[in-house]
Parts: structure tokens; C-alpha cells; sequence
């Protein structure tokens, strides 16, 4: 018989209140004035003060929404945690290996070796390098793929036993590198990437899975999730870690062993899968071996993994909450030098536009001054002022050798020179009419313009209010023939009634 989680309503909830309250700044809002809207314009003047930058505020917010995203249900939060877990259990085992100088010293000899018996490519001109048909350089490339998975099963052993073999171990860590991991071209700034853990490069030598790990999912029976031993100085120092650059998920681990303290009755927890896309957590009155409930995941309380190094819901509340006090605080400091910085941009930007409306202007005269192009200009000036929408005709190759009219203006901004283009319908409001020197037979031309303008708008008004009496009168007439029907047909009834 499957075991019953404990219905919602005998659960206190209140780490998970407590820790969405703490959390709702965090979430972007477009018309917060107080962090959203000022730490945008902060990162767009890269305001720095105080050693400290607006741009690492945001990317910690940025970091920090994610880990909400990732982190929704204890699941997840424990996934997570794995993976870095993972990361920091696998670095000190690189370290005390010394593997990651041997990983260096071998990835620049099959480097060197694939460089010196490379050919270039007769079309492209890059050096080519067949790896796999090379037996020297496969005969490094297997020294380098032992020594890694020597590392990986080392790891594997200490921290992730099988009970159900004697003496083995489930491979959550393994090696995955490739025969072709260098080429001709790999610099060594590359490969320094890639045997430094600390980087995040290095995920196209090493894998972990912590789904194996877990052995959890839709669509398994029952599954008691053991979790791994770890030293209390290891978890010492991987906790550390995870409070300053996993906020959140310190957070998580933090609320979910709350809620274990302020449900004494519940004694482990599960996160059931009712469908393919619905998941959610569960809670037991009975250990976590002893539940007995299909498509779900067991787990012990977050004390029997992290044990004193469990983070304290209380702590991490204050750790946000000063994280928060600390962005508004830099964002009030720094607003002196912000507004300064908006003001010099402004001024610029003030020029820019001066200067694209000056060489507009010089354009548009330089065309209504040359006697080939006056037509086009007065069509311009036409367009502009509202009077005529007069064609424009730009297809002169000797004129306008690419088919429109450009102008050359000066970006104080960005300081360069940008090259843009005239459309005749749609001019800035900045251009003035005042700004032109117009001829008596420019003039001349949009009155004409303006008066055939005039007369058009005064046809097209008389001929639809003809159209519309026309349809009044055919209304009439349809309205006094349907009377006409309805009286008689009234008088019809009155006589025989």
C-alpha cells in the first residue's frame, strides 16, 4: 500500500513565506524605481564607486534570478547543490593528483606534436590535423584519457559507493575527453582555461551526473535517495562557497530544513511526479526508507547531508537582505556621478542631433540650389511643410549613383562620422522650415502645388457628400416603401377583425 504524504493544511509553511518574502525584489519589474530602473542606467553609464560597479550588481541579480528559476522544490535545490558539489569535489581530487599540470603538460605536447605534422587545407588556408590516424598522437592522447579516468574513479570511490556491489561505485564522475581536444591552432591561453576548474571551461573534459546520482524521475517506482558522505571540513568548505556565490541556493536548503523544524512530525520528503509535466514536493510522517509511494523521490531531511554545516534560514534572510541594502546604498552614493554622466551624455547627444540636423539642411539645399536636383528639393520642402506629396525621383544614376539620398553627420557619442539616409516622408521635427533659402519659383511651384492640392480635397469632398445624399435619398425611399407595406397592412387587419 502507498504511503500518504501529510495533507497541506497540517504543514506550516512558514520558511517558504518567509523566504518568498525576501526573495520578491529580486524578480525584475520594469517600473521599480528604486533598484530595476536606476541599476539599468547605473549599467549603462558603467557607473563604478566605491570599488564596487554597477555592472557586478547586476550580474549577481542576474545570477541570483536564475538560481530562483533552478531552484523552485527541493529537487531541484538538491540537484543543483550536486552539481556544485560535484565541481568542488573534483578539484580538490585534480589537486591532490597534481593532474592538472600533467593535463597541461600532455594537451601542449599532443598540441606541439599536432602542429609540426599538420598540412593546410588547399581552399581555406587553416591547418589540418587527422588526429585518429595519428598513432603517436593517440598513444598521448590515451596516457592523458587513463590519468583522468584514474582521477574520476578515485572520486568516485571515496564519495559515491554502490552497496549493492561489493567494493564498487556508481560513476557520477567521468572523464570525457576528446581524441581531437587540441588542434594545430589551440593556444595556450586555451588549454590554461580548460585545467583550471575555477574558470567553468572545462566541461568538455569532465562529466557528472547527478541524475545518477539522485536515481529519481517520472516514471520509477519508490526511490530512496542516499545521500553521499561527505567530510564535515569538505562540506565546511563547500558550503562557504555555496552561501557566497549561490545565495539562493543557500536560501533553498536553509527553507526546507526550516520547514522540517517547524513540522516536527514530518520525517522525510519526497517530490512525486503526477504527470509528465507536474511535479511538486511531498512531505512523510515516516523515515525515508520506510515510504513506500510510486513515481516519487525520498529524501532525508536536509541535517542528514549537510549536518552542522546546515545554513540557518534566519543567517540567509540577513545575507539577501544586507546584499539588498548594499545595491540601494550604492545606487543612492552613486547617483551624483550618475546624473553627471546622463547630463555629459545629454550634451552630447544634444550635438549629435544638431549636427545631423545641419547637414540635413545642407542637403536639402545643396539639391534646391543645383538646377538638376531643384525639383527634388521643392518636392522635399513640399513633403515637409504638409502643402503637396509630390513625387520623388531619385533614379538619376549620375545624380544619386546608388538610388537615395545620404549625408555624412557626427556622432559626439560615439564619436565617429555616420552615414544616413534621407527618407522625404519622414523627417524629424527638428528641421525648420526657416532654415531653407527658398527661390520666388520654388515658391511658386508648391502654390500651384498647394492650390491643385486644395482643389482635389474640395472634388473629393463634393463628390462623397453627392454620393452620400444620393444614398440618403435611396434610404428614404426603401424607409416610406416599408411604412407604406406595415399602414397597409394594418388597415387590412382592422377590416377584418
Amino acid at each position: 500500500m502507498a504511503t500518504r504524504a501529510i495533507r497541506y493544511d497540517q504543514l506550516e509553511f512558514d520558511s517558504n513565506k518567509t523566504a518568498q518574502e525576501v526573495l520578491h525584489w529580486v524578480n525584475y519589474y520594469h517600473n521599480d524605481s528604486v533598484i530595476s530602473v536606476p541599476l539599468q542606467a547605473a549599467c549603462a553609464h558603467q557607473i563604478s564607486y566605491g570599488g564596487d560597479s554597477a555592472q557586478d550588481f547586476a550580474t549577481k541579480i542576474n545570477n541570483m534570478r536564475n538560481q530562483m528559476h533552478y531552484t523552485p522544490n527541493y529537487y531541484q535545490a538538491i540537484t543543483q547543490f550536486y552539481g556544485h558539489m560535484m565541481t568542488h569535489l573534483l578539484t580538490q581530487e585534480i589537486y591532490s593528483h597534481d593532474l592538472a599540470s600533467f593535463m597541461r603538460d600532455k594537451m601542449i605536447e599532443m598540441r606541439d606534436y599536432a602542429k609540426a605534422h599538420a598540412t593546410k587545407h588547399p581552399h581555406y588556408g587553416h591547418l589540418v590535423f587527422d588526429h585518429y590516424q595519428n598513432q603517436p598522437y593517440m598513444d598521448m592522447y590515451y596516457e592523458l584519457s587513463q590519468e583522468m579516468t584514474k582521477v574520476a574513479n578515485a572520486l568516485n570511490e571515496k564519495y559515491f559507493p554502490n552497496p549493492n556491489t561489493h567494493g564498487g561505485y556508481f560513476n557520477i564522475v567521468t572523464s570525457q575527453v576528446s581524441y581531437s581536444v587540441v588542434n594545430p591552432e589551440t593556444t595556450d591561453d586555451q588549454i590554461d582555461l580548460w585545467c583550471d576548474m575555477t574558470t567553468g571551461n572545462w566541461g568538455h573534459l569532465w562529466r557528472h551526473n547527478t541524475y545518477t546520482l539522485i536515481r529519481g524521475g517520472h516514471g520509477r517506482e519508490t526511490s530512496l535517495h542516499t545521500y553521499p558522505t561527505i567530510p564535515s571540513d569538505i562540506m565546511e568548505g563547500i558550503m562557504e562557497k555555496i552561501v557566497e556565490e549561490q545565495p539562493i541556493l543557500a536560501l533553498r536548503i536553509a527553507q526546507h530544513n526550516q520547514m522540517f523544524i517547524d513540522n516536527p512530525h514530518a520525517k522525510s520528503i519526497g517530490h512525486s511526479w503526477t504527470s509528465r509535466n507536474r511535479s511538486d514536493d511531498c512531505w512523510f510522517k515516516v523515515e525515508a526508507d520506510q515510504v513506500n509511494k510510486k513515481h516519487t523521490t525520498v529524501f532525508a531531511p536536509p541535517q542528514a547531508l549537510f549536518g552542522k554545516h546546515t545554513p540557518a534560514l534566519a543567517e540567509m534572510v540577513e545575507n539577501i537582505s544586507l546584499f539588498k541594502e548594499d545595491v540601494i546604498l550604492f545606487l543612492e552614493d552613486s547617483k551624483p556621478l550618475l546624473e553627471k554622466k546622463m547630463d555629459a551624455q545629454n550634451a552630447l547627444r544634444e550635438k549629435t542631433v544638431a549636427s545631423e540636423v545641419s547637414e540635413m539642411v545642407k542637403v536639402i539645399q545643396g539639391l534646391l540650389d543645383n538646377p538638376d536636383t531643384v525639383d527634388i528639393g521643392t518636392a522635399i520642402l513640399g513633403n515637409m511643410a504638409g502643402i503637396s506629396q509630390l513625387p520623388i525621383d531619385t533614379s538619376n544614376t549620375a545624380l544619386f549613383p546608388n538610388g537615395y539620398i545620404q549625408y555624412t553627420y557626427h556622432d559626439f557619442e560615439q564619436q565617429a562620422d555616420r552615414v544616413a539616409y534621407l527618407y522625404a516622408h519622414n523627417f524629424p521635427e527638428a528641421l525648420n522650415l526657416s532654415d531653407f533659402n527658398v527661390t520666388d519659383e520654388v515658391q511658386q511651384v508648391l502654390w500651384e502645388a498647394y492650390q491643385e492640392n486644395l482643389k482635389t480635397c474640395r472634388e473629393y469632398h463634393a463628390n462623397r457628400c453627392t454620393q452620400l445624399a444620393r444614398q440618403i435619398a435611396q434610404a428614404t425611399t426603401r424607409h416610406d416603401a416599408e411604412m407604406k407595406v406595415l399602414t397597409d397592412a394594418f388597415a387590412a387587419y382592422q377590416a377584418q377583425v
